[in-house]
C-alpha cells in the first residue's frame, strides 16, 4: 500500500510541475510577442512605414492597436490575401517580399515596412461603425473585397490587425479618436 501511495503522490507531483512548466513556457512566449510588438512600434514610428488611420491615432490608441495585433508567417508561394474575399484585417510587411498580383499582373512588389489590405480593411471599419443619425450604408459589400491577391515572394513575416480589434480600440474612446473617424468619413465619400 505504501508502494502505490508513493506512486501516486511522485505522478500528481510530476503532473503539477509539468502544469508548471507549460504555464511558465506560454508566459515566455507572451512575454516575448509582447517584446516583438514594442520593437514593431518603434520600428514603425522611426522607419518610412506609415499609415494614415494609425498616424492620426493618439498615442494610446496606437499601443492598444499593436497590442491587439498578431504575428503571422508565410512560405513562398503562399497566399496572404485572397481577392475577393471581405477586407478583416490589415497587414503590415515585417520581413520579406510580397506580391501583390490581380488578373495574373504582378501590380505591385510589397517590401519591409509596406501595409496590404488596407482599401478593404477601411471599407469594412467603416460599415463596422454605427453613425448616429445616418440609415443608409455607407459602402456596398463590394467595396469591402480584396481587388488582388498577394502571396508571398519567399518567407514573409507580417503584423495582422483585424477589423473588430481596430473598431474597439477607436470606440473605446470616439472623442480622442475624432480625427479617425473623420478619416474614415472621408474615405468613404471618396
Amino acid at each position: 500500500q505504501n508502494i502505490l501511495k508513493a506512486s501516486k503522490t511522485t505522478s500528481s507531483s510530476s503532473g503539477s510541475s509539468a502544469g508548471a512548466a507549460a504555464a511558465a513556457e506560454e508566459q515566455r512566449e507572451a512575454q516575448d510577442q509582447d517584446h516583438d510588438k514594442l520593437a514593431f512600434l518603434r520600428d514603425y514610428v522611426q522607419t518610412a512605414a506609415a499609415f494614415d488611420l494609425l498616424d492620426c491615432m493618439p498615442d494610446k490608441s496606437r499601443m492598444h492597436c499593436v497590442s491587439r495585433m498578431s504575428k503571422t508567417h508565410w512560405k513562398g508561394g503562399e497566399r496572404i490575401i485572397e481577392k475577393g474575399s471581405v477586407g478583416t484585417s490589415l497587414f503590415l510587411l515585417e520581413s520579406g517580399l510580397a506580391l501583390a498580383i490581380s488578373n495574373g499582373t504582378v501590380v505591385e512588389e510589397l517590401a519591409e515596412g509596406s501595409f496590404c489590405g488596407e482599401i478593404a480593411f477601411l471599407a469594412t471599419c467603416i460599415q463596422a461603425f454605427k453613425v448616429a443619425g445616418q440609415e443608409q450604408q455607407l459602402h456596398s459589400v463590394t467595396d469591402q473585397l480584396r481587388t488582388c491577391d498577394v502571396f508571398a515572394k519567399g518567407d514573409v513575416c507580417c503584423w495582422e490587425l483585424h477589423v473588430q480589434d481596430f473598431v474597439a480600440v477607436v470606440g473605446s474612446d470616439l472623442a480622442s479618436n475624432w480625427a479617425v473617424i473623420q478619416m474614415l468619413t472621408k474615405s468613404s465619400q471618396a
